[in-house]
């Protein structure tokens, strides 16, 4: 059976704990968990919070972590002392990272997650506030979350945060820089927003065009279809079943590569390469003919940092097919005054809308 301690013992604990340095960390995570589910209250988790700030500051950063580490997950509900928590330790981390900077205790990957965690934290607070009627902390916590750059994160903080504007300038802003930090491309998305915007504020050219980011998903489903088609499904060359489609990976990088006023005119699954270096591997991504520009947008680089090839379509010099390769593809080679000259998989044949880059 198990006896359920006063909180009076716990908290004498948690006091005994904090003043032994020598106390394992095992041992201080249990009581720091047991405390948590026993008395899982505001009041509880506010005391652990306080017992990982000492730890902080007294540099026992191990401590100090699991101290924050039991009060984010115990904590999930409240989302202050869950923003607190993820603050502590992204604060920790960096700071362990930056004692020995050529041996730093702990990973970029550790201090990406941290980063993240602080800003969908945020985020969660943004939208309590919002529905609690609280604005002013709801506009607060979502500009926190914009200035962050925390990717799809950020952009959807910027979305919400456009919802509630009143400026209509002010809005627009805030919907493209939603778009720039990749979110998600559907019709309660920003660039659905956006279109309406502009087409109140007379702009039939921008409200046009982020109507069309709508059509993007469309367009990458039928590009891998015709790859599929054109190759059998080992065309994609996909690792397992779990690997994302076009649109997953795509849409939402290209809507964020995009001019105010382009339009995409077709998309395809495709690799780049440079043809005088043709031992190197080619690069995998998407490859899109807009209304100014081709675009290739690399897989694995997010926004707004994926577009990795941008030619302006009055710069091309030449378009020419070369031979095709073991496995029956085309690479177009593309010469650009803009550029130089990279090449393209287009498939089989060249595409009508590549040779349309033709001078």
């Amino acid at each position: 059976m198990t006896v359920r301690l006063p909180r009076w013992a716990l908290k004498t604990l948690l006091v005994w704990a904090a003043r032994r340095p020598n106390v394992r960390v095992f041992r201080l995570h249990s009581i720091l968990g047991r405390a948590a589910l026993d008395h899982g209250k505001r009041d509880q988790l506010h005391g652990i919070l306080e017992w990982a700030a000492q730890q902080e500051s007294r540099q026992n950063h191990d401590r100090a972590l699991f101290g924050y580490d039991v009060a984010t997950n115990y904590g999930y509900e409240q989302v202050d002392v869950r923003v607190t928590a993820t603050e502590g330790t992204h604060r920790v981390l960096r700071e362990a990272a930056s004692r020995d900077p050529a041996r730093p205790a702990v990973s970029p990957a550790h201090l990406s997650r941290a980063r993240a965690d602080v800003a969908q934290a945020l985020l969660d607070r943004a939208r309590r506030s919002r529905e609690q009627g609280d604005l002013a902390q709801a506009r607060r916590d979502y500009r926190t979350v914009i200035d962050k750059r925390e990717g799809a994160t950020s952009g959807k903080a910027a979305h919400e945060l456009a919802e509630l504007t009143d400026d209509s300038d002010e809005a627009i802003d805030l919907c493209r820089t939603a778009l720039r930090l990749g979110t998600e491309v559907s019709h309660t998305g920003p660039s659905a927003l956006l279109a309406h915007l502009l087409q109140d504020s007379g702009d039939t050219a921008g409200a046009a065009a982020a109507r069309s980011h709508l059509d993007i998903p469309g367009k990458l489903s039928e590009a891998d279809f015709e790859a599929a088609r054109e190759y059998g499904p080992g065309y994609l060359e996909r690792d397992s079943s779990h690997q994302p489609d076009a649109v997953e990976q795509f849409a939402h990088r290209l809507v964020a590569s995009l001019r105010p006023t382009e339009v995409v005119h077709h998309v395809r699954r495709t690799a780049l390469r440079r043809p005088y270096d043709p031992e190197v591997r080619p690069r995998p991504g998407c490859l899109a003919l807009t209304s100014e520009r081709l675009l290739f947008i690399e897989d694995e680089i997010p926004p707004p940092d994926c577009l990795t090839l941008a030619i302006d379509r009055s710069s091309v010099l030449r378009v020419t097919p070369s031979e095709q390769d073991d496995r029956g593809r085309t690479w177009l080679n593309i010469r650009s005054a803009q550029v130089g000259e990279v090449s393209v998989r287009v498939g089989r044949i060249p595409d009508a809308w590549l040779t349309a880059l033709c001078p």
